[in-house]
């Protein structure tokens, strides 16, 4: 059986990407308890449609609750599960122990699963996680492939699923297990608002000329999709909820054809970037992992705007004709940059596109 694949919705135009794009699985955040807060994230007025359409599709929904949680915050996160389970959502993801201990007993039809914040990556850890009623844990990404499948096994035999990150940003340490944007600027990554400081540009006495010094390329296992489904994982993650619908749509879009041996016209390496390395799976942990400049995303460019579009007849007109090709894929936004739809130009009527 493949691997479901799971997708980023940082925003409502993300999720409908990813389930036009074929995603089995779609996590989200909202506002508060997700370490995307800097995300566009997912309003409760919003959250019970988008499950809905989801379910219309055969997709869950996860909740991201992957922060640490203090004493005093108890009562609010309380009401966001709750408001949260009524809108349908199937699983929440989280990171703090003494949340975990009340998740199961508060909501007990939710799922429960643990995020790659826990740093799982021995067996202990998931033999001490399986009694807390954790039905899936997202296994920490500086795994060699090897690893992942003896873990996955460990946790197969104790009726446990497991989910791995395929796609998308590294960390320059273990998820989970970084200070540094605490430290350097009170913005703690455990808490959601990390400014990535190690994505910035930093001189050095010997080498005066700033450079990205600790700025890891991006993850991209594609090439061993079929390792992964032979080791037996469960769910393949992309990471990417502050990325945009572009990018979920490619990815997500890359990856299903890639589980359904299906020619993938998806070039991964047309949305946002910083360049390819699977060393960690690979087990090639290595100075060619970091990237010597910024990210790069060539995903989209603004062509028209939209005179009308009848669904029903697909027929599209724009204000200035002779833009478009056929075979152009593109993408189509309502007001305040709503995500529409996409589409192929499949044939031009005349001159009025």
């Amino acid at each position: 059986m493949a691997p479901k694949i799971l997708s980023p919705g940082g925003d409502i135009s993300s999720v409908k990407a990813a389930l036009l794009a074929g995603a089995d699985e779609v996590y989200l955040g909202v506002s508060e308890f997700n370490a995307r807060r800097r995300a566009e994230n997912i309003g409760f007025e919003d959250l019970e449609d988008l499950v809905v359409l989801a379910r219309q599709r055969g997709v869950q929904i996860f909740l991201t609750l992957n922060t640490l949680v203090t004493d005093g915050e108890f009562e609010r996160i309380v009401e966001v599960m709750e408001r949260a389970a009524a809108a349908g959502v199937s699983a929440f993801i989280v990171q703090d122990l003494g949340l975990l201990s009340v998740m199961k007993k508060l909501f007990p039809p939710v799922d429960i699963h643990g995020s790659t914040q826990m740093t799982v990556h021995n067996r202990g850890q998931i033999d001490y996680l399986i009694p807390k009623g954790i039905s899936r844990i997202n296994l920490a990404r500086e795994l060699t492939l090897e690893e992942i499948g003896a873990l996955t096994a460990h946790a197969h035999e104790r009726n446990l699923e497991t989910e791995v990150f395929v796609h998308g940003a590294y960390c320059i340490s273990y998820s989970g297990q970084c200070y540094m944007s605490s430290f350097m600027g009170g913005k703690s990554g455990n808490r959601g608002i990390c400014f990535q400081p190690c994505r910035r540009l930093y001189t050095s006495p010997a080498s005066p000329d700033p450079q990205y010094r600790l700025n890891l390329k991006d993850n991209n296992l594609l090439a061993h999709g079929e390792d992964l489904a032979r080791a037996g994982v469960d769910s393949l993650k992309i990471e990417g909820r502050i990325k945009g619908f572009p990018y979920v749509y490619a990815v997500t879009d890359a990856w299903k054809k890639r589980l359904t041996s299906q020619k993938t016209d998806r070039d991964v390496g047309k949305v946002f970037n910083r360049g390819f390395h699977g060393g960690y799976a690979e087990g090639h942990v290595e100075p060619e992992m970091f990237a010597p400049s910024g990210p790069g995303d060539q995903s989209l460019a603004y062509v028209t705007e939209v005179e009308s579009y009848g669904a029903k007849e697909r027929i599209l007109r724009t204000k200035t004709p002779g833009l478009l090709a056929r075979d152009d894929r593109i993408f189509l936004f309502g007001d305040r940059d709503r995500f529409v739809c996409s589409g192929l130009i499949t044939e031009i009527l005349s001159d009025r596109d």
